[in-house]
């Protein structure tokens, strides 16, 4: 009976993680005391794609409560390699709702996640992501950290 039930332990499981996405990337880099300073740039570094395909790549932010605006403007600059490839986007990153409330999770800090695009990335390709904030305020407060992930192809 024990042998049984260890077997659709065993089939379960890997059952959920076949049904998982993979994550090449998720990391978070802390932003200044007073905030997310314009000459903070964050560099993400991809390691080699483990096979051809989109990846889709999220941004994610980490902020509180006393977050000033509706949204925040950021550029993204991807720099790839075997095969060399540059990509770079601007993007709008809602973090309220129109009744002023977080679109984030969280008590008294927030986070919320946002789709960057989806890169089509070769094997064992490697690149480096830049993300920068370009609001006209030298130094966004209430962001306490930054983010990338990028999750490998279904």
């Amino acid at each position: 009976m024990k042998d049984k039930r260890g077997a659709w332990v065993l089939v379960l499981t890997l059952f959920l993680t076949a049904c998982t996405k993979g994550i090449l990337v998720h990391s978070y880099q802390p932003t200044g005391e007073e905030g997310w300073a314009r000459n903070d740039t964050f560099c993400f570094q991809l390691p080699a794609s483990p096979q051809t395909g989109d990846y889709p790549v999220w941004l994610g932010l980490r902020y509180g409560n006393d977050f000033p605006y509706e949204g925040i403007w950021i550029e993204a600059k991807a720099k790839f390699i075997e095969p060399a490839a540059m990509r770079c986007d601007t993007l709008y990153f809602k973090l309220t709702g129109p009744d002023g409330h977080s679109l984030g999770q969280g008590i008294s800090l927030q986070q919320h996640e946002m789709l960057l695009g989806t890169y089509h990335l070769t094997k064992g390709q490697q690149g480096t992501i830049y993300l920068r904030h370009i609001m006209a305020r030298e130094i966004v407060p209430a962001i306490s950290n930054v983010g990338l992930k990028v999750e490998t192809p279904q």
